[in-house]
Parts: structure tokens; sequence; C-alpha cells
């Protein structure tokens, strides 16, 4: 079952200057000058419903945010295995998919690598990634991901 939804994330560069622009102004402006726009979001759901019931929602389309704040990105699920399923963040950057952080779902303590953690909630069926300390780098598009028993979930780009 191929099921995904994917999340722009832009990171604004703090400006070095001050900056002429009201800052919410630049914040809801994608195409500003403090702006790295990214590649458009996806979401596939044609295969919902199917016999395995696993989905994977982001509620959020894009997020702005400064250099050196914190980000979190939201992500629920649902699947009809109790616990024998991994989670996972990946970004997707200049057409290159890397692995952020993985959460087991038997584990209790919450993944963390780095500057990345989850907050993940099994009773809510809820996996968030929070970023700290944002750089330049990190403007990316993210997405979660369930595998259940050796079946990826993942997305199919559509035109």
């Amino acid at each position: 079952m191929e099921t995904a939804s994917f999340l722009r994330a832009s990171i604004l560069e703090t400006p070095q200057e001050p900056c002429d622009e009201d800052t919410d102004a630049v914040q809801k402006e994608p195409m500003d000058s403090h702006a790295h726009p990214l590649p458009p979001i996806y979401e596939d759901k044609s295969q919902q419903g199917a016999s395995t019931a696993q989905t994977v929602t982001q509620p959020q389309q894009e997020k702005f945010v400064q250099e050196a704040e914190s980000a979190t990105l939201d992500c629920t699920y649902d699947t009809n295995d109790t616990s024998n399923y991994n989670l996972f963040w990946y970004k997707q950057q200049r057409g290159r998919m890397t692995l952020v952080i993985r959460q087991e779902a038997y584990r209790q303590q919450n993944a963390k690598e780095d500057r990345f953690s989850v907050n993940f909630q099994r009773a809510a069926k809820s996996f968030s990634l929070e970023i700290t300390d944002l750089h330049m780098e990190d403007a990316a598009m993210y997405f979660c991901a369930l595998m259940e028993r050796g079946t990826v979930t993942q997305a199919t780009e559509r035109s």
C-alpha cells in the first residue's frame, strides 16, 4: 500500500542588516528574497482503503521559520498493527532522499539524533519531528513514513 503526505519547509535567512519588509510579510511570501522556496507538495491517497489499512497524514502543508529557531512538523498515522512497525522522517532535497530519524513503535523512549527529535504518542497515533537550531541546509521537503511488517509506505509523484 502506498500512502504518504509531504511537508514543504523553508528556512528564512536571518537578515544580517535590517530588512525594510515587515517580518510577517516575509514569512507569508515564499518568493521573498529572504525565503528559499522548495518543490511542490505531493500527496498520494490513491491506495487508501486497501486491506492493510495504513494511512499517513501531515496536516501542515508548509512552514516558514527563521534560522536558529525550532520547528515542529506534525504527522499522524493509522495502522492495524499494535507494535510491530517503525516510523520514519525523511528529508528530500535536490532530488536526494535522506533518512532523518527512525522511531520503533515498541520503544517507549522518543528517538533523538543531534538536533532532530521526535514526540511519539502511540495511543494518539502521532509522530512529530522537532528540529532545533535550524540551519539553511535544513530547508527541504520533509515527510513521515510507516513501515509495517516489511512493507514500506511511500508516495509517488503525480503530474
